[in-house]
């Protein structure tokens, strides 16, 4: 954060009248931000050397996650290797190299895909967040698609532990955090009325929690326990609601 912020704990009874005055208030319409980029070629040596064509190409390339996706469920991101890879899919070592530099491109390439997957399982549920006056339960709707898409991925429990495993990783990891916070946050805006760099300091910072909470819901610790799916959304709403105003419930 580049400079103080005024806190709206230090001033309760005002907090009211200026959430009544947001939500009463005509909102500018701007411009919407872009969405997150679907999968793409990372840059450097985490890249794909080169994308698949169609074809025999393509073929190859979907069987090497395809298998690498299998092997992150039965030996984790530490027992991946391309040797690994090629012995059980079938492809020759060679072809792998031609388009993955090394084991991490392919999980790179994998934790991109399904980015994508979860992005757009939610994309029409984020898109009517900031102008839903029951902002409350599109919220909770998001969040369960996430976490139910998250479950039904094959080896993303591996696969978050190894986009944490090392730094070039892991800022990956961030950048793709950043890039959903900066879509996210105008909805927050639409929905709260916050300056633009406040939206998107509120926007990162729900992003990265319910990222790591996420994360530990899919732990073996927790091992997906309903009661800690149903505490993610209640912190969620609690922190969005010092900002928005009151969530109205559609009557029956």
């Amino acid at each position: 954060m580049r400079r103080p912020m005024a806190s709206r704990a230090a001033a309760p009874a005002k907090r009211s009248t200026t959430v009544a005055a947001r939500a009463s208030a005509p909102r500018k319409s701007r411009g919407k931000r872009p969405a997150p980029a679907p999968l793409r070629e990372s840059e450097g040596r985490l890249g794909l050397r080169r994308p698949p064509s169609q074809g025999r190409g393509l073929v190859t390339f979907e069987r090497v996650l395809a298998t690498a996706t299998e092997l992150l469920d039965r030996v984790g991101a530490e027992g991946l290797t391309t040797n690994l890879i090629a012995s059980e899919s079938g492809v020759n070592i060679s072809s792998i190299y031609k388009y993955f530099p090394n084991k991490h491109a392919i999980l790179v390439a994998l934790f991109e895909r399904y980015n994508q997957q979860r992005f757009e399982a939610v994309r029409e549920l984020v898109e009517t967040f900031g102008g839903s006056p029951d902002w409350e339960h599109t919220l909770d709707k998001t969040i369960d698609k996430i976490l139910s898409t998250r479950r039904a991925t094959p080896g993303n429990v591996a696969l978050r532990r190894a986009m944490r495993s090392s730094p070039e990783l892991a800022e990956i990891d961030q950048q793709a955090n950043q890039s959903v916070a900066r879509w996210f946050s105008e909805q927050v805006r639409q929905l709260t009325g916050l300056p633009e760099r406040r939206a998107i300091v509120v926007s990162r910072l729900a992003i990265e929690a319910e990222t790591a909470l996420m994360d530990w819901w899919e732990s073996p610790d927790v091992d997906y326990a309903p009661m800690v799916a149903r505490e993610i959304k209640a912190m969620m709403r609690a922190y969005i609601g010092l900002y928005a105003p009151p969530s109205a419930p559609a009557k029956a």
